[in-house]
């Protein structure tokens, strides 16, 4: 089974009691996979692309942490919605996207 979960966010989820809430999903999502299939999340069963909307500082902040966190790293892209369609739909589980999403040249050709 493999899914990639598309959320269209600002980063800013007022009614976040806990600045690590979004963290505490992601592990229990991870965990989940874990104990019940044994899966090697390297493989990628489930994906997160965050596609961020508007310009808050603070959420900026709180998506670059998701991507950047090595718990995450196989699981989590943030891709701006002003960027590379191909790598908001296919950075989160095609490495080749999500390494050239973060370079400053772009994504590569999808051919």
């Amino acid at each position: 089974m493999e899914m990639t979960l598309i959320v269209l966010t600002d980063g800013v989820w007022g009614v976040m009691v806990r600045e690590d809430a979004v963290d505490q999903v992601l592990d229990k999502l991870t965990d989940s996979f874990h104990i019940i299939r044994g899966i090697d999340l390297l493989r990628r069963p489930v994906c997160v692309q965050f596609v961020q909307f508007g310009d808050d500082e603070r959420g900026i902040q709180r998506l670059r942490r998701l991507d950047s966190d090595k718990r995450y790293q196989h699981i989590v892209d943030i891709t701006p919605a002003t960027e590379n369609i191909f790598k908001m739909l296919l950075g989160s589980f095609l490495d080749k996207w999500d390494i050239a999403g973060d370079a400053e040249e772009g994504a590569p050709s999808p051919m």
